[in-house]
This record gives structure tokens, C-alpha cells and sequence, in this order.
């Protein structure tokens, strides 16, 4: 497999012979407002592309939105993107809103979806604590298993918690990208993983090799690569955790 850090939680995954573009945030630097709550007024995203959008978008077989947040989805991806592609969200709500947007072929994820020669199973992810969860909303991870691929499992906008330990007891995922950037909101415990959380999934899986993304690229952002990067050397795990810039692609 090949994992293609565009920015924020944008990636390309490249696995059994399929290339997914996964969270797609396409717009220009500063192109929506700041997330509220967050002391600062820092418009989103942070960061620019670093690569052209056609070049994002060229040889892409499907789409995966994990849930609809402007950081995962943006009206620029809704505006450009092929309406054709086919494109896999995680319940009905999030396939309507994808309708309403003009994409014709929108499949939603369950335990054994199928594309291609790629299996993809639907995972459960908490969006935070109470209360931020319930203004969060409903989120997902998915596992991806090929016969001739390691299995991965993208956690998504999750914080560590029972579902997580579950997903990872149950398939055992050789390779683990995880939203590892912290997010927070002023007096709210973070509505992803940070530093502490990744380091709960090395401990439970300590062969897997674990990919950080989600860093860096919203207001919203707590924890940065240079921290992450610091926080596992001290506690040894540094030679399981891969950081990747943006634009840099990773091969497992």
C-alpha cells in the first residue's frame, strides 16, 4: 500500500490495486472561516495544497468521507470533484447529503463492502467526550483487507476508547493511521486522538506500524509533527510512528 499525505485528514491511500482519496479538503489556504471556540481567529484551512488539485484528482477510483465536517469535506471538493466517482459514507444521513450535492454513485459502508479486490468493513469512532460528542456528531474508521495487501485500519476522527481497543482486537491491523492532531475546543477535552491516545494504540499493538495524519492543517489543531515526533522518542516508540509532511507519500 502507499499513504499520500495531501493535508489535514486529505489522504490518497493506494491499496489493492484501487486509489482512495479519503477526506477530501481541496480548497485554498484560508478559504472557510475558523472554527468557533478555539482561541484564535485563524481562517481554515492553515496550510495550502502542496500539490495542484488536478494532480490530487488524477487516476482517483473512489471517494471516502468519513463524516461531513467542513474539514473532511469542503464546499471546494463538493464543487470540482467528478460527480461520477463512486463515493462511500458512513450512513444514510451523509449519503443524502452527498446526493443533495449532485454525486450519482453513493454507497453507504457496512461490514463487508466490496470494491474491486478491496474488502472495507465500517468501524465505530467517538467524536469526543460529553457533551462536544453531541454537538460532534456520529463519525467512523474503516478496515481495508486484501490478500495481498497488510491490513490497515483508518481510525479516523476518533478519541481512544472502547471501540478503538475493540476494532484492534478483532482484525488486528498491521498498519493504523490514526487523526492524531488533538483538536479541541476551549474547556472540552480534545474530539480526536493526541500524543497520550496515540501511544495507547502502540501499547495495545506494538508490531503495528502507525501512521499520523490530521496535524497541523485546522484552527482547531492542538498537536503539531515536531511534538508528536518529540512525544515518541521519549517514550520509545518512535521507530513505529511515521509522520508524514504534506505531499509526502508513504509505501508499506
Amino acid at each position: 500500500m502507499k499513504i499520500t499525505q495531501i493535508r489535514n485528514a486529505t489522504v490518497i491511500i493506494e491499496y489493492g490495486g484501487k486509489r482512495f482519496l479519503v477526506d477530501p479538503m481541496l480548497g485554498a489556504k484560508g478559504s472557510f472561516a475558523p472554527f468557533p471556540m478555539t482561541g484564535n481567529k485563524l481562517r481554515n484551512p492553515l496550510v495550502e495544497l502542496p500539490m495542484p488539485v488536478a494532480e490530487i484528482l488524477q487516476g482517483i477510483d473512489a471517494v471516502i468521507i468519513t463524516h461531513t465536517h467542513l474539514d473532511h469535506i469542503d464546499p471546494t471538493a463538493l464543487e470540482i470533484m467528478d460527480k461520477r466517482l463512486p463515493v462511500f459514507v458512513q450512513d444514510n444521513k451523509d449519503a443524502s447529503f452527498m446526493r443533495k450535492h449532485c454525486f450519482t454513485n453513493v454507497s453507504i459502508l457496512g461490514e463487508d463492502t466490496r470494491f474491486g479486490d478491496v474488502q472495507m468493513t465500517k468501524t465505530p469512532g467517538k467524536h469526543g467526550t460529553f457533551p462536544m460528542i453531541l454537538l460532534a456528531g456520529h463519525t467512523c474508521g474503516i478496515i481495508f483487507r486484501n490478500d495481498k495487501e497488510q491490513t490497515l485500519y483508518l481510525a479516523g476522527d476518533t478519541i481512544w476508547y472502547h471501540g478503538v481497543e475493540t476494532t484492534l482486537d478483532k482484525y488486528s491491523p498491521e498498519v493504523i493511521l490514526i487523526n492524531a492532531g488533538g483538536n479541541k475546543f476551549k474547556g472540552f477535552r480534545p474530539v480526536i486522538m493526541h500524543e497520550k491516545d496515540v501511544l495507547e494504540v502502540h501499547r495495545h499493538m506494538p508490531k503495528s506500524i502507525l501512521v499520523a495524519t490530521h496535524l497541523e492543517g485546522v484552527n482547531h489543531n492542538t498537536v503539531t509533527r515536531k511534538e508528536l515526533c518529540k512525544f515518541a522518542e521519549t517514550n520509545d516508540f518512535s521507530d513505529k510512528l511515521l509522520i508524514p509532511d504534506d505531499g509526502q507519500t508513504i509505501s508499506l
